[in-house]
């Protein structure tokens, strides 16, 4: 997978516009899958008060993995990014755990887990990372 940002800790992003740790600074906002398109793209929220999106878009995406919600922890916990990171392509049915960066090629698919329990597993061609601004309403 191409892609214009690193991952230089288990959750912390790099991009040319800085590092955005999406853990501490940004809560998850949403996933938005579109078929026809093979595209996915993963939202962040900044929670300070700046008005700024940080978006993932995967663009011809031939993986794509969910696994669901823990029952026992409130949604909300979903908000929180666990860790993130790369997998094996022959760990295709593997949905925890990641390996860092500096262990992974291009053919390693990205697996983002959140606190709630929520687990996200992608491949695509391409990731691209970029930031927003929004206006709060």
């Amino acid at each position: 997978m191409r892609r214009n940002f690193s991952i230089v800790t288990e959750t912390t992003l790099r991009t040319l516009e800085g590092d955005f740790d999406l853990h501490n600074d940004f809560a998850f906002d949403g996933v938005r899958f579109v078929p026809t398109a093979r595209k996915v793209e993963v939202a962040f929220k900044c929670r300070t008060s700046q008005a700024l999106l940080l978006v993932i878009a995967f663009d011809a995406v031939s993986v794509l993995r969910a696994l669901g919600l823990k029952t026992d922890m409130p949604f909300n916990e979903d908000e929180c990014l666990d860790c993130f990171g790369y997998l094996h392509p022959d760990d295709l049915d593997v949905m925890d755990g990641f390996l860092p960066e500096d262990v992974s090629t291009e053919d390693y698919h990205m697996i983002f887990i959140f606190r709630g329990g929520l687990v996200l597993k992608f491949f695509a061609e391409e990731a691209r990372a970029k930031t927003y601004a929004y206006t709060i309403a």
